[in-house]
């Protein structure tokens, strides 16, 4: 006679590993590389007067520095930028 608690049990499917990625973790270097809250309101563009948006450089000598870049990419392609003074 069989009871619930000697009854065979299937076996369980393997384990897949997720195919999401890891959120990568923060620290305080990280935390550090933030730019300081700009005072007021995001200055305009010299070239084309759209609202600006703050970057980071990547490339270069100024790499890791911050900077102010135009928005305005959908009609024309400013490449008015701005340094960030925080």
């Amino acid at each position: 006679m069989t009871t619930p608690h000697n009854t065979p049990h299937a076996p369980l499917p393997p384990r897949r590993r997720s195919t999401s990625r890891r959120l990568p973790r923060i620290t305080l270097r990280d935390l550090a590389a933030l730019p300081p809250e700009p005072q007021g309101p995001p200055p305009t563009c010299p070239l084309c007067s759209a609202t600006m948006a703050l970057c980071t450089a990547t490339h270069g000598p100024t790499a890791g520095h911050w900077f102010w870049a135009c928005t305005e990419q959908s009609r024309h392609p400013c490449r008015g930028i701005r340094s960030f003074e925080g």
